[in-house]
Formats: C-alpha cells, structure tokens, sequence
C-alpha cells in the first residue's frame, strides 16, 4: 500500500477521514477530497498488489467462488443481455466492441449474439475460463494496462470497473487512447450519492473510489469525454454514462460537488436506511426474484449453454480473431 498525496481527480491535497473499516468491519482508511468531493482510500494499492489480487483472490474475497455458480452465470446473462438491449441504438453493426474487466463474459457473448464484433479482458483465471471454454465468449488474459495505447476500438464497456483502479484518471486516459475518433464509452459504477448501502457497509477493499454523478463527469470531462446520454435518476443504485470521444480539457470542479458527497453520506442512520419503503420494497422484489432464479437456474443455465453451443457451432471455424494488441 502506498500513502497517496493529492486527489487523482483534481490534485486536492486536503481531505476529510470519512471511514475507518470496510463492510465487514475489517480496517480500511476512507478519505474524501474536500476539493473535489472524490471519496477513495486513504491509502492507495500498488499497480503490482492490485494485478495480484484480481488474479487470484478478488473472486473469491467479493464472490465467495473461484469459478462461477450457475446462479451467478444466469445473474450475469440478464445483466449482459440488458445492457445490449439498453445499448444497441447507439452502436453500429460494424463496431469493434471491448469490455474491460468482463468477468464471465455474459456481455460479451451476448453482443456477440447480437452480431457484433465482441471482445473482453478479465485478469481472473476462474471466471475467465469458464467464459471462454463454456459460453465460447471471446475472453482474454490481462489488465488495462497491457493493452498498446492506439485506437483499435469504437465503442469500450468499463461496467462495475472504473471504481477498482488505483488511478481512474489514468485508466480512462488510456481508455481515450483506445478509441476511434467518434468512439463511445458507456462507463457504470456503484452510485455513493444514492443509498446503494447501509451505513457503515459502504466501503471494500476492492472499491478504491465511490463515485457521485458529479465526480463521474468532472473525470470524465478531464480525460477528453463528453456526456453522450446519462441512464441515472437521481436515486438509482448505479451510474450509468454513455461517453463520447472528446479533447481533453482543463478540469472544472462543479462547486457543490464536496456538499453532494457529504450530504450522501450522512443523509442515512442505519435505521431510516433499512425502513425506507424503497428498500423494503427492493428486498422483497430481490428476494423473490432471487428465489425464483434460484430453482431454476440450473434450467436456466442448461439453456444458455446450449445457445452457446449453438452459437459457436455457427461459426466458421477459419474466421480470423483480431488480435488484442498489447504494450511490449
């Protein structure tokens, strides 16, 4: 772990501790910058720490699996195929698609279902492995980081990502890199400016930073983006953004950013958080819909593999597969 010295958002050297253990009560320094209102670790993981642990442990620490159950894989279909219904109008059919940190690769495979071009890269061994060898999604070894900075593609998914990075300014710096003049990123993170966790169950190791939907676009903005679509009301669990290939400029720090974070996080006590009639009304939806899924996942997943099957058997065996291009 390394002591960070100014806001990777702004270059604010002025923070307020806001956390002290993570969601299961294990130590965990949390800073917001009082700048730009940028919560984060107070203390940051290398880049070598970070590339061990979601090779091996991230999984199992945030999941509870090495390889996937077949719950899971059914969860993350719906959430991949949702996202290509949510997404196909603003793609075209000759779009070269990645996905960074693609986990199974439910996304991917259903884009390429769609008809698309679709590729992923996932550091995890076991998820990755089951994506490539059960659901034949085009799933690669590797991190952001081994990829060669030249625009190879026109339209990047950051889905649940963005807030693992160490440096999110640098990550999408090189995301901006990756992309054709005119190329889209739909970037989706977990919204602090929501109540999408109890008090006191807000912070993971895994979860450097926690975003509101002002710090999002001012990151955005800095590193050559421009909001292209926003798919976030006000007290959505998740942000959703579609960004489009911008220059990048001269950071403006919207004014009331710092409050909208503070106000976030003390707008709950534990007990008007669980009594809201939004969160009760989501248990019970989740909690049905969980057990409905549950009995009858393996089903579920019978089907899907089948599809993939399928699929794969459709393919030309002689189609060429374009390489990822990666940094020597």
């Amino acid at each position: 772990m390394a002591a960070r010295h100014s806001c990777d958002l702004c270059d604010g050297t002025d923070f307020a501790p806001i956390g002290q253990k993570d969601r299961r009560g294990r130590p965990l320094l949390t800073e917001v910058c009082k700048t730009c209102g940028l919560v984060s670790h107070a203390l940051l993981p290398t880049e070598q720490e970070l590339v061990a642990y979601y090779a091996g442990e991230y999984r199992r620490d945030y999941h509870g699996e090495y390889a996937p159950s077949a719950h899971r894989v059914v969860r993350e279909w719906n959430r991949g195929r949702g996202l290509v219904q949510k997404l196909h109008e603003e793609l075209r059919q000759n779009d070269s698609i990645l996905e960074i940190g693609s986990g199974i690769g439910c996304t991917v495979i259903n884009f390429a279902l769609a008809g698309y071009s679709a590729c992923g890269l996932e550091p995890h061994e076991g998820f990755r492995r089951y994506g490539s060898e059960k659901l034949h999604a085009d799933v690669r070894p590797g991190v952001l980081d081994d990829l060669i900075a030249d625009a190879q593609y026109d339209f990047i998914l950051l889905v649940h990502a963005l807030e693992h990075f160490a440096h999110p300014t640098k990550a999408l710096t090189k995301i901006h890199a990756l992309l054709r003049p005119g190329g889209r990123l739909y970037v989706e993170v977990p919204n602090f400016a929501a109540p999408h966790a109890a008090p006191g169950k807000q912070f993971h190791f895994a979860h450097i930073y926690n975003f509101t939907p002002a710090t999002l676009r001012m990151l955005g903005a800095k590193t050559g983006f421009r909001v292209q679509r926003a798919y976030t009301a006000p007290f959505d669990k998740n942000i959703g953004l579609l960004l489009s290939r911008a220059a990048p400029s001269r950071l403006v720090v919207e004014g009331l950013s710092y409050a909208q974070t503070m106000a976030a996080l003390k707008r709950y006590s534990t007990l008007s958080y669980h009594l809201r009639p939004m969160y009760l009304l989501d248990r019970l939806v989740n909690a049905a819909r969980q057990f409905v899924q549950r009995c009858s996942c393996e089903r579920q997943l019978t089907a899907i593999l089948a599809q993939c099957d399928e699929f794969a058997a459709r393919a030309q065996q002689d189609r060429p597969i374009t390489p990822v291009r990666r940094a020597a």
